[in-house]
């Protein structure tokens, strides 16, 4: 479908038409959940009509290619508006759930924020919340993970961004790339995951080759990185507001 002026890629599924809608948003920005959603989302799609959204410059919505002043968090906010309105228009709803992963979450924040009438609520799932902070955290525990290692190319790698910019420049790459080395980001077996990829109807050959060469976020990312590195969720909420839960499901604990 066309969200202002440019193409872009939403997968609907679901077992029932009447149930309600959710919408899920992902992260990166570039980084797709499309591919995943027949793995991910089996359970929930018996509930709920689920959408998945390649967003303008991420997974299969990356092609034929967005204007570059495009790529704003303002441009991203209004697309996911579009969609809203439209979903709720073709399935005759009046609000829907959202979901925001990572970065995903700044825009279910915004939305919540100046569209609370569309939404039934509003799920942050690791989301974005200090991104200066969380890009130094990544860094730091990086690094530490590499000098354990005993990786002498890994630390020099990471000692040549000088544990600042991580995130522009495509600094950030080189950090998740030693994030994800050390265990930090996929926590399954990576063999399942690059055979989830390839089993993705929606994706074809190309779109994977894309995919493992980063190409929708080294778009993405660099044009975003100063607005994203300027973002802090906790301006939007007084200490107290804003509620994490553990992974281990053992406890609630308030945000510090």
């Amino acid at each position: 479908m066309e969200l202002n002026g440019y193409p872009q890629w939403v997968l609907i599924r679901g077992h029932d038409v009447s149930n309600p809608l959710f919408l899920f948003l992902h992260g990166g920005p570039g980084e797709s959940n499309l591919w995943l959603a027949h793995h991910t989302m089996k359970e929930l799609e018996r509930h709920f009509v689920c959408v998945n959204w390649d967003q303008r410059g991420a997974g299969k919505s990356l092609l034929p290619g967005p204007d570059p002043a495009t790529m704003t968090i303002d441009q991203l906010y209004e697309d996911a508006l579009a969609l809203i309105k439209l979903l709720l228009a073709r399935f005759g709803k009046e609000k829907l759930l959202l979901l925001g992963h990572s970065w995903g979450g700044l825009l279910a924040t915004r939305l919540a924020e100046r569209h609370p009438e569309l939404l039934h609520g509003v799920i942050l799932m690791n989301s974005t919340m200090d991104n200066r902070r969380g890009e130094d955290l990544s860094y730091r525990w990086a690094l530490e993970q590499a000098r354990d290692a005993h990786d002498e190319k890994a630390v020099r790698s990471l000692e040549r961004l000088g544990g600042s910019d991580t995130y522009s420049n495509k600094g950030k790459f080189v950090e998740r790339l030693m994030v994800f080395r050390y265990g930090g980001v996929v926590h399954s077996d990576p063999l399942r995951m690059v055979r989830l990829l390839f089993e993705a109807p929606e994706y074809s050959i190309a779109d994977c080759i894309r995919f493992f060469r980063m190409k929708a976020l080294s778009f993405s990312i660099p044009l975003m990185a100063d607005e994203l590195m300027s973002f802090n969720l906790k301006r939007f909420a007084s200490s107290g507001d804003i509620v994490a839960y553990h992974r281990d499901r053992s406890q609630w604990r308030r945000n510090e």
